[in-house]
């Protein structure tokens, strides 16, 4: 996907719960392992290098 002001690359068009349940359903994954291997890699990019919750966030 590409923001329309720019042209800048936005991301993926892959929606969460797609990617969760193909990775359980297509390689195996526990849903326990797929969640946490869907979520805490993208921890670090919102300020936070855990699993607990960011607390304070604001979307804009």
């Amino acid at each position: 996907a590409r923001l329309v002001s720019n042209g800048a690359i936005a991301g993926s068009t892959l929606m969460l719960e797609t990617a969760v349940r193909r990775a359980v359903l297509d390689l195996g994954l526990s849903p326990v392992a797929a969640v946490a291997s869907a979520t805490l890699q993208s921890s670090p990019g919102v300020g936070s290098g855990s699993a607990e919750p960011v607390r304070g966030l604001r979307w804009v």
